[in-house]
């Protein structure tokens, strides 16, 4: 028998040994449950780190704050509509490092309408006027990169640096983001401030494809992302009182494999991100905590529910291999999204369920439209993003769910004043 493998029984002789010891110890003391818990996942991480797994899918650091700004513009010519999106997401982590992500994407529409539409934002200023409908359907291209910072004041200076497209001596790039993707966007909008009434209805739907090339690692994630959102709202002035009302639905899906540098899968990743309106609006697989998880819901807020799977483990791999070959090759990856997946995910696999308050604010842009099938104008604006985690929890291998302890002071320190 080789040494290795001989040593690697034995070691695990020990290891169960001490763990029948220890779950004695605390069913004696009256910590038999959390104790039990506890020996569980040690035994799991025991077994894991052995067997060569990825062995840190419940312990991963927790984002614990984050703040995005979002420039937005677009030119309208005929019925060709280009854009450009820019995004820089700054996300503080409760292990006190920074990760700075810089994206971009161009897009090319068919864009067509009817009507006439203007509007500016600035401070203290928000006025619009017009009546519009539009739809189009748009291709994009972009990509972008993510750079890891010890701790904040190497992140600030290492911004500072990135803006001026130099590399920061402070900083370490960690990912090479490129991506691709469709969409299909419609609106209507009617009514002036001066009319008394007004009223809208948006709907934005977008799949993307893409990958990730993690620069410390050499591992390779391919990334399939789905989101759409739909809103409406009405204003009507009555008696120089105005009533009005607002919904919005959106969310976000992303679907992600993870390999190595040989290409042997490694992870699986489910992210389903969405608005919190209530315990029913997170997704069933972290509906045990939905209450604990939902708290206050004042203000912004809102959920993110994180599924992941240890594909170096054959039963794993066996049960999502159909989804593993489909997004190897995005364009039939769509398609693999109605395998029966997610069941494997929810008895196997860990599950990190989080809520957020968010603050946006716009700050500022001004556009305009002129369509009568063809369309002429543009636009351009721009907004911020702040947000801060309020509720963390996992549910890890041994089946229970535990708060992430400490990851919430960690939160609380990030949202204080300066």
């Amino acid at each position: 028998m080789d040494d290795r493998g001989q040593a690697s029984i034995e070691w695990l002789g020990v290891v169960a040994l001490v763990a029948a010891v220890a779950l004695t110890l605390g069913v004696a003391v009256g910590g038999g449950a959390s104790a039990a818990a506890a020996v569980v996942r040690q035994m799991h991480r025991a077994l894991c780190i052995v067997s060569g797994g990825v062995c840190d899918l419940d312990r991963r650091p927790c984002v614990v704050g984050t703040d995005a700004t979002i420039d937005e513009a677009h030119l309208n010519l005929g019925i060709w509509r280009i854009g450009r999106d820019e995004l820089i997401l700054r996300e503080r982590r409760s292990d006190g490092s920074v990760l700075v992500t810089y994206l971009h994407d161009t897009s090319a529409a068919v864009d067509v309408g009817v009507g006439a539409d203007a509007w500016v934002r600035a401070r203290g200023l928000d006025a619009a006027t017009g009546d519009t409908a539009r739809a189009a359907l748009l291709l994009s291209l972009g990509g972008g990169e993510t750079w890891l910072f010890a701790n904040g004041r190497d992140a600030d200076s290492g911004m500072a640096y990135l803006s001026e497209h130099r590399a920061p001596p402070a900083g370490q790039r960690a990912q090479t983001i490129k991506r691709a993707g469709v969409g299909a966007a419609g609106s209507a909008h009617a009514g002036t401030e001066e009319s008394g009434a007004s009223g809208g209805i948006e709907i934005d739907a977008r799949i993307l494809t893409g990958a990730v090339v993690d620069e410390r690692t050499g591992h390779t994630t391919q990334v399939l992302s789905v989101d759409g959102s739909a809103a409406a709202a009405g204003l009507l002035e009555v008696a120089e009182n105005e009533v009005g009302g607002e919904g919005r639905v959106s969310g976000e899906l992303h679907v992600a494999v993870t390999s190595d540098a040989r290409g042997r899968p490694l992870e699986l990743s489910v992210v389903r991100t969405g608005q919190l309106h209530g315990a029913a609006s997170l997704p069933q697989a972290a509906q045990e905590v939905a209450e604990q998880l939902v708290g206050s819901i004042a203000g912004g807020r809102r959920w993110m529910v994180e599924q992941r799977l240890d594909l170096t483990d054959p039963a794993n791999l066996a049960a999502t291999r159909s989804l593993v070959a489909a997004l190897a090759q995005p364009l039939s990856a769509p398609a693999a999204l109605g395998a029966v997946w997610n069941d494997r995910l929810v008895t196997a696999g860990v599950i990190e369920a989080s809520t957020y308050s968010v603050a946006s604010e716009d700050g500022g842009g001004a556009g305009g439209h002129v369509a009568a099938g063809v369309k002429f104008g543009g636009g351009i604006e721009d907004r911020t993003e702040r947000g801060t985690l309020v509720d963390a929890r996992v549910r890890g291998a041994d089946g229970l769910w535990r708060t992430r302890s400490e990851c919430l002071p960690a939160a609380s320190a990030a949202a204080a004043p300066g």
